[in-house]
């Protein structure tokens, strides 16, 4: 009893086997007659999908289309101009209307929004806190001694700002300035460095 090569019937009807494959198949197939019938069967059914696939139009139609197409379109874009969405006369007035719009604002000024107080959401009632209270610490004054006038710009670096702590009701809250103790130096130039 041989093998049947029923497996091998789809790559022998389109040729795709080897030499010794092919042989060995047409070898089986002169036979077994159940396996030519399959592959009759098989050859018929690719005739008729070549069939099926083959297009109804040759080259010299597809052409004729192609420039009926094209002739077509050239005739509806040539006889209809491009529409615009906005006349162009409601276009210049909407840019002149928001130039006008920003001149105006524009020259009504800065505005500062003030944000409306707004009620606070009840709090539980809490025992009364004392008073805030404040502190100033202020670096002790340096000894003067005698000697030449230290610039302004030859300020000693001990002299530095004085600090006020305010402690609120709430202890996990400090308020902490630092204030200069003495007046900035003048850095406007004078009229004789000007000339």
């Amino acid at each position: 009893m041989t093998l049947h090569v029923l497996d091998q019937l789809p790559l022998w009807v389109e040729g795709d086997l080897d030499a010794t494959d092919r042989t060995a198949v047409d070898h089986h197939l002169a036979q077994c007659p159940d396996c030519r019938s399959a592959a009759e069967d098989l050859r018929a059914s690719q005739i008729q999908l070549r069939e099926a696939m083959a297009s109804p139009f040759d080259a010299a139609d597809r052409e004729r289309l192609r420039h009926q197409l094209m002739a077509q379109v050239r005739a509806e874009t040539a006889a209809k101009p491009p529409r615009r969405l906005i006349p162009r006369s409601a276009l210049l007035a909407a840019c002149a209307a928001s130039l006008l719009l920003t001149v105006f604002l524009w020259r009504q000024g800065p505005t500062i929004a003030v944000p409306q107080p707004t009620a606070a959401p009840r709090a539980p009632r809490q025992p009364p806190q004392p008073p805030s209270t404040m502190a100033v610490r202020q670096d002790p004054p340096t000894p003067h001694t005698r000697g030449p006038a230290a610039s302004p710009r030859e300020a000693s670096p001990a002299a530095g700002p004085a600090r006020i702590e305010f402690q609120t009701a709430d202890p996990t809250i400090r308020i902490i300035w630092l204030a200069q103790s003495k007046p900035l130096p003048d850095t406007t130039p004078s009229t004789e460095e000007k000339s």
